[in-house]
């Protein structure tokens, strides 16, 4: 599927959604007669259909069963989009493995992954965790994920000492004008041809997920009008698993969902092919308290996108507007065919 005209795509979004929701309202509106069909700006290329979707819970997927003191195992049952495991399974499994072998007063504060391929669902997965550092005030913990002999995932997970002397202080405050959770657009009221050109362009699903809700505020954002690289959503877990550390683990695994979009959503319309997009790295800074079950605001957005890569940064808030964390990743972007042959 590929769109033949730009304008007419974003004329569609902009007439389907007002600026705000009204509270209580989340229905998106049909777009008047004289709106551009979107059905005359699409060619199908070839059928569309929802991929397969986990409907397992946090608790069932974060489980990690012990091998050792220093070696934990997990079946991954998270499949994504291309058949392979959610990448923000293996990150909060990395950590959660890294904090079994700490001081549970000791808070996550930074994570760093490489991904090195993608983690089959045939075969389980084992977490091998080595301590850098035990310092006074920080912990840090290398973890090697592997399936048999393949290493899939590397990790620097560090964690330190809450509170003592005040700290001096600074944060970039949260977006004005966003709607709350409540007031913005589930993904089953957006419209279903624009999911089906999501899916076909770039691999993003509105298809729902039973550990997570999923709120977009400004619809329009989706195919933006003009070079904007940014995006801002609701996310929130809808269970968690038990054990210290738990509600940092949620948070890297929803600090992955629908991060890099950001880095496609302005070349939807770029060119006639598929695009192809893949995490090549994951980071996270934590700087709040978290709590596992409420909202979470990432205002993502993507400062460069050049030579088949692109990045996106994540700021993430609770619904108060207090400054929890910081996401950073690197991603594969290209056109699919480019990606297949190797160009």
């Amino acid at each position: 599927m590929r769109c033949r005209d730009p304008a007419v795509f974003a004329s569609f979004v902009a007439a389907s959604f007002p600026t705000t929701l009204p509270r209580r309202d989340r229905s998106f509106r049909r777009p008047p007669a004289s709106a551009p069909a979107l059905a005359d700006s699409l060619t199908m290329t070839d059928d569309v259909h929802h991929p397969l979707r986990c409907d397992l819970a946090l608790d069932e997927l974060l489980t990690l069963d012990a091998r050792g003191a220093a070696s934990f195992v997990n079946q991954p049952r998270d499949v994504n989009e291309n058949g392979r495991s959610y990448g923000g399974h293996s990150i909060a499994l990395a950590l959660l493995a890294a904090g079994r072998t700490v001081d549970a007063a000791r808070s996550a504060t930074s994570l760093q992954c490489t991904f090195l391929q993608g983690i089959r669902l045939d075969q389980a997965v084992t977490y091998q965790v080595t301590t850098l550092m035990d310092g006074k005030r920080f912990s840090l913990r290398h973890v090697r994920a592997s399936q048999g002999t393949q290493a899939v995932l590397e990790a620097q997970v560090s964690f330190a000492k809450m509170g003592g002397p005040a700290a001096l202080r600074h944060a970039t405050a949260a977006p004005a004008g966003i709607a709350l959770p409540e007031d913005s657009a589930r993904a089953d009221e957006l419209p279903t041809q624009l999911g089906a050109l999501l899916l076909a362009r770039c691999g993003y699903s509105f298809a729902p997920k039973a550990c997570l809700e999923f709120r977009i505020p400004r619809p329009q954002q989706l195919v933006p009008d003009g070079p904007a690289q940014n995006f801002e959503y609701w996310v929130r877990a809808t269970s968690r698993p038990d054990g210290a550390h738990s509600d940092e683990a949620v948070l890297a695994y929803l600090s992955d969902w629908w991060l890099n979009y950001c880095t496609v959503a302005t070349h939807l319309c770029d060119s006639d092919g598929a695009l192809y997009v893949a995490s090549l790295n994951h980071s996270l800074y934590f700087y709040g308290n978290q709590t596992a079950d409420d909202w979470r605001l990432l205002v993502s957005e993507s400062p460069i996108a050049a030579h088949g890569r692109a990045v996106a940064t994540g700021r993430i808030y609770d619904r108060q507007g207090q400054f929890l964390a910081v996401a950073t990743q690197e991603c594969l972007l290209t056109e699919r065919t480019a990606a297949l042959t190797g160009a």
